[in-house]
């Protein structure tokens, strides 16, 4: 999970390095999604990370494609969501 309210985009890569030595088979990595009346739904709210809008019905259907979060790295973390999977099976390939 990508993300989550304080992770930096250090940490994130380190959840990809962690994966790759593990050789996961099945690399999956969802993106956090805060949820009202959760005590990480509350924090986010009370940190400012959401917008007024926040609700169970501004929450998308998939924690795969987007965060609500307004998150200082936010694409990045959505970026790094998408390319977890090559990145953990294919760790030699590198641009």
């Amino acid at each position: 999970m990508f993300g989550l309210p304080g992770e930096t985009i250090e940490h994130a890569f380190k959840t990809v390095l962690l994966n790759q030595n593990l050789r996961t088979d099945y690399p999956s990595a969802s993106l956090y999604q805060p949820y009202p009346r959760t005590e990480l739904g509350d924090r986010v709210i009370a940190q400012g990370l959401v917008g007024e809008e926040y609700s169970v019905d501004t929450i998308g259907s998939s924690f795969f494609r987007t965060s609500l979060l307004r998150h200082e790295n936010r694409n990045e973390f959505i970026n790094l969501q998408k390319l977890f999977w090559p990145a953990v099976r294919f760790p030699g390939c590198s641009p």
